[in-house]
């Protein structure tokens, strides 16, 4: 049932529980620790995997402005939370395209495509759960 995650070349200091009886993430500091690394000088976003257990997988992602992640499709429900900034979701469903931002949080069945465009500087906390 515990599952810790490993350091990696990118993320050195990286191992820390992922899968627990309980995990405390901290957003401020996950989103200053993206902020800190190579990866978001390098690229156009950085992520974290902060929780993932059977069925659920739970990430922080950190998007420059003018950012695109296309054709993102889950198995499963997903949801979307802008903690910081603005993004806009582009869906397959009627080519729907929602403005999302911060407090505002987007869910989204099962296999429907969405493809989410950075405004601004934005994070999001982003649930994905298993069919």
């Amino acid at each position: 049932m515990i599952k810790l995650s490993s350091s990696t070349i990118n993320r050195p200091r990286g191992e820390r529980f992922i899968d627990a009886p309980y995990v405390l993430s901290d957003i401020d500091a996950i989103i200053n620790q993206l902020q800190q690394e190579p990866a978001w000088k390098r690229n156009d976003r950085n992520a974290i995997t902060i929780f993932k257990t059977r069925g659920t997988t739970t990430v922080i992602a950190a998007l420059h402005a003018g950012s695109i992640i296309n054709d993102n499709a889950t198995d499963g429900i997903i949801s979307i939370q802008v903690l910081k900034g603005s993004v806009l979701v582009k869906t397959n469903v009627k080519d729907d395209l929602i403005t999302v931002n911060s407090g505002n949080i987007f869910f989204m069945h099962r296999e429907f495509s969405h493809n989410i465009w950075a405004v601004e500087e934005s994070f999001l906390l982003m649930v994905m759960e298993e069919a």
